[in-house]
């Protein structure tokens, strides 16, 4: 790596550079290229922007197009990196419209991929930032200064966070602690002033890989990874050999290349911990064996083979019978108009309440459904349980509410899927536009013909369809268009606490105005505070959804939720 002009840099020196632009401004702009960054597609704001036509930039680089000279190459380099499927991060530039003016611009990008991993488009989105020119500020509180990274009481905070939504969601998290191997003899023999140089060069590599996660320094030299929600614990052991391998490059900010190494200890909520202070416990164990292995590796918690029911036969035998005993039932949380806060939808969610273990986290026993194929039979008990009591609300005289259900790969790879979900709407009498299936990128992925086929009948009978965890994955144009969906659920990273205020709503416009080019619903997930709320609320969003509302609650709550209403919020 190395040092290049502030002309040329192609993404933000750190977290602070983003957090220095003061304000947000007017609506998103948006293009698709190819592989190569030639136009395929701009909005109409970014041509009414920049004062050209669609004739004036059709087929060019847009990089050549829509940025002054200075940063063409800076930006040319972040492109080619995307291209490759590197995330790196937000990067800066002036777009001078027809008078001369010049505008801020922040631009994101996001590739598409085809079934082979190959970049096929790039949609890059931008937003207007104002004070962008300004280069410091002091640092937010929990911040470390050094870094710009969060601190580590705001990293326990959030982890906690996490791990509660985790639990009430039904989804695995990870951490990762990294430690720099070595580093007290580093600065013994090179200074100070070169630990410093090296710690800022390896928050912005770690920030730079970690697309959906937060990054934090908790210690002198230890980093700290949260990643929110990982599908599998195979994909957490991945991103963790990815951290240690991103920090060996030599560091080329220091006039002489050093030449680092790093050590990992992974663990993941809810398979190896139960709370916060137990994950970082036992991701710091699995962190001291790596070092003591000597260094530059990573070390995963495995869990006991004899912890009941974290033994994997003993949950795959009682999962068996769990829909019979009816210990498997069904939450749900609400999904709430964003003008007048009143539920016009509910998420179903699927809970197991153990006569011996008590409350299984979805975490732990989804996957195990997904390896043993019960994950079919599970669905439709979820599936069938939800549009039973959406028509005992509206037998009650309630106002109709959609309800959405999560589909997994494996079922909607399934041959008799959409049949199965014609059958069950049927049998409960249920109109096609009450239900809404939600599916992921991954799942879709899995098979993309497959997927495209299936959703496309669903779409056709009514069903509605939505992305849920939007923004996390390789969402585009071009995939979306492809995709039949009805709507769009922004991921709750892009909401998270203790970042500045600038930078969320600027990705949260981005993201909107993809959705509102393909005249989607946008709903907006993990609203916690009062402080998001009225962050979003001029983003012109459709639906929120989150614990500042309702955590998710039994078919009774709902019931009467729908019919006194939520209470008012403060």
């Amino acid at each position: 790596m190395n040092s290049r002009a502030p002309e040329e840099s192609a993404l933000p020196a750190s977290p602070g550079d983003i957090a220095a632009t003061r304000s947000v401004r007017g609506e998103a702009l948006a293009v698709v290229t190819d592989p190569t960054g030639r136009i395929q597609f701009a909005n109409p704001e970014l041509l009414r922007r920049s004062g050209l036509d669609w004739a004036a930039v059709s087929g060019k680089p847009w990089f050549d197009v829509f940025a002054e000279r200075a940063r063409r190459s800076a930006l040319r380099r972040a492109f080619e990196q995307v291209v490759t499927g590197a995330q790196p991060g937000p990067c800066s530039a002036v777009l001078r419209d027809g008078n001369g003016n010049e505008h801020h611009i922040v631009w994101v990008a996001t590739r598409s991929v085809d079934a082979t991993g190959a970049t096929v488009s790039v949609t890059s989105v931008g937003v207007e930032v104002s004070g962008a020119g300004e280069t410091s500020r002091p640092a937010a509180p929990g911040t470390d200064r050094l870094t710009g990274l969060a601190g580590r009481e705001a990293f326990i905070r959030r982890l906690k966070n996490e791990i509660e939504a985790a639990h009430q969601g039904g989804f695995a998290t990870a951490l990762v602690l990294v430690r720099i191997d070595k580093y007290t003899e580093l600065v013994i023999t090179l200074g100070d002033g070169t630990g410093e140089t090296i710690l800022r060069e390896l928050a912005g590599r770690l920030t730079a890989t970690v697309a959906n996660g937060v990054v934090a320094r908790i210690s002198g030299h230890e980093f700290a990874v949260l990643l929110p929600r990982v599908d599998t614990s195979a994909d957490a052991v991945r991103m963790a050999e990815e951290l240690v391998r991103v920090m060996r490059a030599p560091c080329g900010s220091l006039p002489v290349p050093v030449h680092l190494t790093a050590s990992a200890g992974l663990a993941v909520y809810p398979h190896d911990a139960a709370s916060a202070s137990e994950l970082m416990g036992r991701a710091g164990s699995a962190l001291t064996r790596a070092a003591t292995a000597g260094g530059n590796r990573q070390a995963a918690v495995e869990a006991a083979a004899g912890d009941a029911p974290g033994s994997r036969m003993m949950m795959e035998q009682q999962l068996h019978g769990a829909i019979a005993r009816g210990e498997l039932t069904v939450h749900y949380q609400p999904l709430v108009d964003a003008t007048t806060h009143n539920v016009i939808g509910v998420e179903a969610l699927a809970r197991w309440n153990h006569p011996m273990f008590g409350d299984i986290a979805p975490g732990r026993f989804i996957p195990v459904a997904e390896q043993t194929g019960l994950i079919r039979t599970l669905g439709l008990h979820v599936l069938r349980t939800a549009l039973e009591d959406a028509k005992a609300w509206r037998d009650a005289g309630l106002a109709p509410v959609t309800v959405a259900v999560n589909v997994s790969a494996r079922q909607l790879a399934h041959p008799s899927f959409v049949d199965d979900v014609a059958l069950l709407l049927a049998e409960t009498s249920t109109p096609s536009g009450v239900l809404e299936l939600e599916v992921t990128e991954g799942a879709v992925m899995a098979d993309v013909e497959v997927a495209t086929v299936a959703l496309r009948h669903l779409t056709e009978r009514g069903v509605g369809i939505s992305l849920d965890d939007f923004g996390t994955g390789y969402s585009c144009i071009a995939r979306l268009d492809r995709l039949s969906l009805t709507a769009i659920k922004i991921d709750r990273t892009f909401l998270r606490p203790g970042t500045a205020a600038s930078e969320p709503v600027a990705m949260v416009r981005a993201l909107v105005a993809l959705a509102r080019s393909l005249d989607l619903r946008v709903v907006a997930e993990g609203v916690e505070t009062m402080d998001q709320l009225r962050s979003l609320e001029a983003e012109g969003l459709d639906l929120y959804q989150g614990f500042l509302f309702s955590r998710p609650v039994p078919a009774a709550v709902i019931q009467r939720l729908l019919a006194e209403g939520l209470p008012a919020l403060v």
